[in-house]
């Protein structure tokens, strides 16, 4: 008689981070926020990696200038969380959650998205959802964003 036991192993972080891909996954995006006849253009580079061709884990900075020629520098940790693994199109959930830097405010963006992959690496992808952050000189009101952008 042979006697099977099923372990029930805790994953921790460390062993998380160790099962994630080794080589690091970048996007960069341009990201255009509409609110209040107020629209900010900038560039965005978010590194990272993945775990399971689902979940992406990563961090990113970028720059925006508004209309009043005010500069914005933002950094955030962001995740993403595909819905479909390897199709022609994944559809995808994000939330990027920081700092702004120059204004000392909260910066929060969750989004949904949708990436059109060319391989596993590299993907084009569009994504949209609501911009929070607070400028009490200009505006209060969260803002609508929208990426276009890059993974590689």
């Amino acid at each position: 008689e042979v006697v099977v036991s099923e372990s029930t192993e805790t994953k921790t972080l460390s062993h998380i981070f160790a099962n994630m891909d080794k080589e690091f996954t970048i996007m960069g995006d341009l990201d255009f926020a509409f609110g209040g006849g107020l629209v900010l253009g900038s560039p965005f580079v978010t590194i990272g990696g993945t775990l399971n061709d689902r979940v992406f884990l990563g961090a990113g900075t970028g720059f925006l200038m508004d209309f009043w020629n005010d500069i914005y520098l933002p950094l955030y940790f962001n995740t993403r969380v595909y819905f479909t693994k390897n199709t022609f199109i994944r559809p995808y959930i994000s939330a990027s959650i920081g700092a702004e830097l120059t204004h000392m405010n909260i910066y929060i963006i969750p989004a949904l998205g949708v990436e059109i992959p060319f391989s596993k690496k590299i993907g084009i992808y569009l994504s949209a959802g609501p911009e929070f952050t607070h400028d009490e000189k200009h505006y209060d009101l969260p803002l609508f964003s929208l990426k276009l952008g890059l993974r590689f």
